[in-house]
């Protein structure tokens, strides 16, 4: 699978594998993106989770992003995460 678009002016083309997939339940995948500078070697790819989760207000969604490289990356990936959930929560309560 491959994410293309366009983050703070520049173009990324990043990629990934389907590790597992639960419809309306979880989606685990891989991701690699080149920005990032390390080569496209197994250990340079992160994990990233997916779920799906009723509740009584609606749906819950999260993500979960392992194989960070260090504490810095991991604080990097939370605050983008929390932005692309805040933008997804923003859209849907439209």
């Amino acid at each position: 699978m491959t994410f293309e678009g366009e983050w703070q002016g520049k173009s990324y083309r990043d990629k990934g594998t389907v590790l597992e997939a639960r419809p309306n339940e979880l989606l685990r995948i891989t991701h690699y993106s080149p920005t990032s500078g390390l080569p496209d070697e197994p250990e340079n790819y992160h994990t990233v989770e997916y779920g799906l989760e009723p509740v009584a207000e609606g749906t819950r969604v999260s993500i979960r992003q392992g194989n960070n490289k260090s504490d810095g990356e991991a604080a990097e990936s939370e605050n983008l995460w929390g932005m692309v959930l805040g933008n997804l929560k923003e859209y849907l309560e439209t």
